[in-house]
């Protein structure tokens, strides 16, 4: 399952997560799904969570699978103080990719 939700310009909340269900089957899928988990091995989260928008692209990302929990954000966005935690600019370039796929992924019919 991929969840995603970007904030509206001017809205002071996130919306609700969307998610979806995807196939790993298809070639493709199955790249762009390993990807995203080493994006998401190698960069940080905020610290605390919820503390701030690391990434400054008012852009939160949950993914969950057997060997990853990775969640950026909080449910009513990054509005609870300063993060510990800086990305490098690095960091920041691969979480950017990390919503190029997300958006790509999310924009496929869900597969059984």
């Amino acid at each position: 399952m991929i969840a995603s939700t970007v904030r509206p310009d001017g809205a002071p909340d996130l919306p609700d997560f969307t998610t979806k269900e995807i196939s790993s089957k298809e070639d493709h899928t199955a790249s762009l799904l390993e990807e995203l988990y080493c994006i998401f091995t190698s960069i940080p989260t905020e610290s605390p969570p919820g503390s701030e928008d690391i990434y400054g692209m008012d852009t939160s990302i949950s993914w969950g699978s057997d060997g990853l929990q990775w969640a950026n954000g909080a449910p009513d966005g990054c509005v609870h103080g300063i993060s510990k935690v800086k990305p490098t600019e690095e960091e920041k370039a691969k979480f950017k990719r990390a919503v190029e796929i997300v958006k790509e992924l999310t924009g496929k019919d869900a597969q059984a």
